[in-house]
């Protein structure tokens, strides 16, 4: 059992937002998040590793937000899109996709959405 276990339930008794804001974290931490389709050359490098540092601030923005946050699979989840919420602010409403659609959004909504292909809506 230990710590891995202990781990998991904390996160899991917060809110099912918390668990896909962790794998999230995770995720660009080992940079293994998607990222927007790129040429290589060495400003594509120093825009990924911004963007990257923006994305952190999105999910730490939704994680230092999360007494204020609800979950629900209702259109309310799509409000910190909607309503253009930017960090330190975070969408007082939302569900796993689209708590990480926004996190996405906040860095690259102003261009094709390339993670739903749904622009920034799903």
């Amino acid at each position: 059992m230990g710590h891995k276990t202990t781990i998991s339930k904390t996160v899991m008794w917060s809110s099912p937002i918390l668990t896909c804001l962790v794998i999230v974290l995770s995720l660009v931490v080992l940079e293994a998040a998607p990222m927007p389709p790129k040429k290589a050359n060495e400003l594509d490098c120093k825009l990924e590793s911004k963007n990257r540092d923006a994305l952190m601030e999105a999910a730490w923005a939704l994680y230092n937000n999360r007494a204020k946050g609800h979950y629900t699979q209702g259109p309310k989840r799509w409000n910190g899109i909607l309503y253009k919420n930017y960090p330190p602010d975070a969408p007082d409403f939302s569900d796993c996709s689209s708590a990480v659609s926004w996190i996405y959004w906040t860095v690259f909504g102003q261009g094709p959405d390339f993670l739903n292909r749904e622009n920034w809506t799903a």
